[in-house]
């Protein structure tokens, strides 16, 4: 938006979806796929956004998901999906390659193989996306169980250490009176 680009969003589960449907930008959204996603619910996806690139309502796809690094660390994460860049020298890394070992002939045509591998990387990213999302997920949840089991020891701890000096006064009392109680009849 900064640049002057209109930006619209296709979320993936209903915090995703509550956000971006508050900013008026929401294009469309699949809720309710995290808990049980499956490859077709990513080929969805990714049937979605390959219609809105080809048809022209986008010149840019974005994938923008939470990255599990650690069970400590996710971080977000912005990936270009479409248009696909060209990979930095690899022309003339296969032009090196095809003076060594020489020329092939592909069938069938270039083309038709990235009208089928096209689809299939998209699915896959989109998937891989989905992955790491849960993966985070679950680690926040791990996380967060983790330190409510602690909270909970250390309450008990403290709780018990409470019960324990109310336990010990009550019986110093019940001493003291038999003491004093022994001392009145003596004396």
């Amino acid at each position: 938006e900064a640049e002057g680009k209109k930006v619209t969003f296709v979320s993936v589960g209903k915090k995703a979806a509550q956000a971006f449907r508050r900013s008026g930008k929401l294009r469309s959204q699949y809720n309710d796929i995290m808990g049980t996603f499956q490859m077709f619910n990513a080929r969805e996806i990714s049937q979605d956004i390959t219609h809105q690139f080809v048809s022209g309502e986008s010149d840019q796809v974005d994938l923008v998901y939470g990255k599990f690094h650690s069970v400590a660390v996710q971080r977000p994460e912005v990936e270009e999906l479409l248009p696909i860049k060209p990979v930095e020298g690899g022309e003339e890394a296969a032009e090196a390659k095809e003076g060594v070992t020489g020329a092939y002939i592909y069938e069938p045509e270039p083309e038709e193989i990235m009208e089928v591998l096209l689809p299939l990387y998209l699915n896959v990213q989109v998937y891989h996306a989905m992955v790491e999302v849960s993966a985070s997920e679950h680690a926040a949840r791990m996380t967060a169980m983790d330190n409510a089991t602690n909270a909970c020891k250390d309450m008990i701890d403290e709780l018990t250490q409470l019960y324990n000096k109310a336990r010990q006064a009550a019986i110093t009392g019940e001493l003291m009176d038999i003491v004093g109680g022994a001392e009145a009849l003596k004396g």
